[in-house]
């Protein structure tokens, strides 16, 4: 084929301006002249209005030399290909706003096509949804300074390549938690339309409590979204579990329970490294529990010091004798000490810490209250995580085991650096495939219905 380009001018419905949109004229080997309508030069053009991307998909057009791909006769394929994805979107566990499909739809189905705006909406479709697949719908997770490039060019790839299912599916999270809650979600979606089939069981408790549980499915999958690629080995606390396990090569080598945070001093979600292990730690009181717990404790009675063992320091880090004190002057905003609690069977830490590098002064630790181990719902403390098997995680991986019990038994301060830190990841996640069985925790923190909030805040019906 012989191209050649001419300019012309195509009305455009649009209460602002007419847009200048080009022409391509095409002449066979036959003589036979053809007219193919190129996409806007215009990144101003209507077109391109109320996109997501719309810079990417300009972008994206300019280096085919602004010819259409979606609406091309002979590449049918491609659109139809987005749209199977498109029309399943609620078994990726996203919503369908965002994605064009209603104006794509309308467009498709009206006489007016306006084949311009649906390359467009397309390209706008495939990228965000390859965007919210990779990165998820919130955007909390920092994506990199190239991600324009990185995008244009996936597009560039699915489209050249006819790829466009499994160049999206590309994008989803690889982690075994994620792949079995789409699968379950898979199953549920079934279930859920075999009942909403018949009319007179539409809504039934039944219905009711299988779309809650779609869209903590949903809202889990999302979180997953966020997570970065995981290391071989590495520990696990899903705080609404109220568990604690190591992983060794995708396999669970190591369990305990734990106990976190109250709904008020939640623990946080974070990753880290364990770097030492400590035997019989002292524990340094937190301010915010020293001056709005303990200090009315001890105004009212300074023997509270002595009988938990709280020894007080100054800015220094020198013993302060209680008696000199004058106890009356100080408040939450002034008190200028700081409380330790000596160590001991005793202490609020038990006789392990594990230390980890974060910004909320959490530690992994053991307890003096085992007892409480036996509750079911364990968002007890003021945010550290006890471990119930503190002992034999500490035994696990030291580089010598016998070292851990023998100051045990002398009950002796000693910190063990580990030869390699171990990564330590806590994790929010409401639902959960347990031995390939989902499995619902509570939502302590009462953080599932704002993700809903966020990310279905349009929909009426769950999981469309």
């Amino acid at each position: 084929l012989i191209y050649f380009y001419i300019a012309s001018v195509f009305t455009v419905a649009c209460a602002c301006h007419a847009p200048i949109i080009l022409s391509k004229q095409e002449v066979n080997n036959y003589g036979e002249i053809r007219h193919q309508t190129l996409m806007p030069i215009e990144t101003t053009s209507p077109v391109y209005e109320g996109l997501k991307h719309s810079e990417i998909v300009f972008q994206f057009f300019r280096s085919r030399d602004y010819k259409m791909i979606w609406s091309n006769d002979t590449l049918q394929g491609l659109s139809e290909s987005l749209m199977s994805v498109l029309d399943s979107i609620k078994f990726y566990g996203l919503s369908k706003n965002g994605y064009h499909i209603d104006e794509i739809n309308t467009r498709n189905n009206s006489e007016e096509k306006f084949p311009e705006r649906i390359d467009a909406l397309y390209a706008d479709a495939f990228i965000s949804l390859a965007m919210d697949l990779r990165y998820g719908r919130l955007g909390t997770v920092s994506k990199p300074a190239n991600v324009d490039s990185l995008l244009l060019q996936l597009l560039e790839h699915a489209t050249s390549a006819n790829r466009i299912r499994e160049v999206l599916e590309d994008q989803e999270p690889v982690h075994d938690g994620y792949k079995f809650l789409k699968t379950g979600l898979h199953e549920m979606l079934a279930s859920l339309d075999i009942i909403q089939s018949v009319p007179a069981k539409a809504v039934t408790e039944d219905s009711i409590l299988l779309q809650k549980q779609i869209q903590s499915v949903e809202v889990n999958m999302e979180r997953w979204r966020a997570e970065l690629p995981l290391p071989m080995r590495y520990i696990w606390i899903n705080i609404p579990s109220y568990m604690l396990q190591m992983i060794d090569d995708s396999r669970i080598s190591f369990e305990s329970k734990v106990i976190v945070g109250k709904f008020k001093n939640q623990t946080p979600v974070l990753s880290s490294e364990i770097e030492c292990i400590t035997i019989y730690p002292y524990w340094h009181v937190p301010r915010k529990i020293t001056v709005e717990e303990y200090l009315p404790r001890i105004q009212k009675d300074t023997s509270f010091l002595t009988l938990n063992n709280f020894q007080i320091l100054d800015r220094k880090g020198n013993v302060v004798n209680k008696d000199s004190l004058h106890w009356d002057r100080f408040d939450k905003d002034y008190f200028p000490f700081t409380l330790r609690q000596r160590e001991g069977v005793e202490n609020s830490l038990g006789v392990i810490k594990f230390t980890f590098d974060n910004p909320y002064a959490v530690y992994l630790h053991d307890t003096n209250a085992k007892v409480l181990f036996k509750k079911n719902g364990r968002a007890l403390s003021h945010g550290c995580i006890r471990l119930d098997r503190a002992l034999d995680l500490a035994r696990y991986f030291a580089p010598d085991p016998t070292v851990i019990d023998t100051y045990i038994k002398l009950k002796q301060r000693h910190t063990i650096v580990l030869a390699k830190a171990i990564p330590i990841f806590t994790r929010y996640l409401t639902c959960a495939s347990i031995n390939g069985v989902l499995t619902y925790y509570e939502d302590v923190y009462k953080k599932d219905a704002a993700m809903i909030k966020q990310l279905y805040l349009q929909d009426q019906i769950i999981g469309l």
